[in-house]
């Protein structure tokens, strides 16, 4: 996922520096305004085998789309739209939606890959691409693959009979110029996207964000707060959670020289904004946050009239890289939120486990439980689960051993007994 990072900031970096005045480079304009392009697919490439490994489908779409911006930049019009296709089919199946920053330069290079082959033939490609398998395709890309080897990675000429009948006939998509890179400037010259990672590290991105670390921690708090009201709170009502033992003066001072160092990390002060005393983000900006994300997909699974893919739900899981803002502040309405995602992620594990044992797949569901029990050692469903799976593979004895602990536990932590379910199952584990 870091590689990914690194390697989208590197593409956004080289998509500035090669815009001209008019946000335009000429066709066959030297390498280095497509090096740091070609550095950011090299980063993705590298990235996309540990990616599959962890299913984080999220992060392989997003390297997937990317990869396809740069073919189409390179002269690949065809070849991008399949990767385009590709990674738009892999967002749909886990129900997310692209980053605001990546929705953004596809807005502005799509037009110019439909422009160079037509729409009705870029259509076809992309449509082509929406069915391609992921893995055969990512197995593609890797084959063979070395440093300094683009070409021959990123040309789409292992599409289908059509789809290179279509190249062929396409004017403009076998030209070997690369396409106008750059960023259509806005009117105000600003670029209102911003990404903001809290599940685990904090990672904060977006055209103007200030660079380095933050010097504490309430700014991160503060931005989490509004993050987490989006219709806004007033000074009183931050001051209470944010600085609860402070007196009045000291809440006002103390919120005001934090607001200012949010806004200067945020590169813009019009992020937060003032309505009838109460501050909040301004979400008609393209604000994506990590958190809000990972909850749709997961209330999404859950609600599904059929169980998903386990592979499409791993990618889900993925998300949540750890606590909300881990190692930053103890307050009980950042504890409280924490307890939130922590509930949603345990949801979606034991959902998990339960289409593993479905599937018959014992194995699995005992990886999944576990998980859910190394995350929360008093959930009795999961110590069932593992129960079960290890009854059910002939283990009986390791399922009567943990029924034991089992008990240990929750007499030692909460002083309770087993649940009902819980006993019947350790006196007869087949259960």
């Amino acid at each position: 996922n870091w590689a990914l990072i690194l390697s989208l900031r590197a593409g956004a970096a080289g998509d500035a520096a090669s815009a001209g005045p008019a946000g335009a480079v000429a066709p066959g304009a030297g390498a280095p305004t497509q090096a740091p392009l070609d550095r950011a697919a090299e980063l993705t490439l590298a990235s996309l085998d540990a990616l599959r490994q962890e299913h984080a489908f999220s992060f392989l779409a997003r390297g997937l789309g990317f990869l396809g911006e740069v073919a189409g930049l390179r002269g690949d019009p065809l070849g991008a739209a399949r990767l385009l296709g590709l990674s738009h089919q892999l967002r749909e199946s886990i129900g997310t939606r692209p980053f605001g920053a990546d929705a953004a330069r596809l807005a502005r290079v799509e037009p110019k890959l439909r422009k160079a082959v037509g729409d009705a033939v870029f259509e076809a490609a992309f449509q082509e691409g929406t069915g391609l398998d992921w893995t055969d395709e990512v197995d593609r890309l890797l084959e063979g693959w070395t440093p300094g080897d683009l070409d021959r990675v990123l040309r789409g000429a292992t599409g289908s009979p059509a789809t290179i009948e279509a190249r062929s006939a396409a004017p403009g998509a076998v030209a070997s110029a690369p396409l106008p890179l750059g960023p259509d400037p806005a009117p105000d010259g600003t670029n209102p996207e911003l990404r903001i990672l809290t599940l685990g590290p904090f990672e904060l991105e977006g055209t103007g964000v200030e660079a380095g670390s933050w010097s504490y921690a309430r700014p991160r708090e503060l931005l989490v707060f509004l993050l987490l009201h989006p219709r806004g709170a007033t000074r009183q009502e931050i001051g209470e959670a944010i600085w609860p033992d402070a007196t009045p003066p000291q809440v006002k001072n103390s919120f005001h020289v934090t607001l200012h160092h949010l806004r200067k990390r945020l590169g813009d002060p019009g992020w937060i904004v003032l309505e009838q005393e109460r501050y909040l983000l301004d979400r008609t900006r393209g604000l994506e946050w990590d958190a809000e994300r990972f909850e749709a997909s997961v209330r999404g699974v859950l609600r599904a009239a059929e169980p998903v893919d386990p592979g499409l739900l791993e990618g889900v899981l993925a998300e949540y890289r750890g606590p909300l803002l881990d190692g930053v502040g103890s307050a009980r309405w950042l504890e409280d939120a924490r307890d939130h995602y922590r509930r949603l992620y345990l949801d979606g594990l034991a959902a998990l486990a339960r289409i593993h044992e479905a599937r018959g797949d014992t194995e699995a569901a005992l990886g999944a439980w576990s998980r859910v029990v190394a995350t929360d050692e008093l959930n009795e469903e999961a110590h069932r689960g593992l129960m079960r799976g290890w009854a059910g593979s002939g283990a009986r004895e390791r399922a009567l051993r943990h029924f034991e602990r089992l008990r240990g536990i929750l007499s030692e932590t909460v002083e309770a007994d087993p649940e009902a379910e819980t006993i019947r199952l350790g006196n007869s584990p087949r259960g």
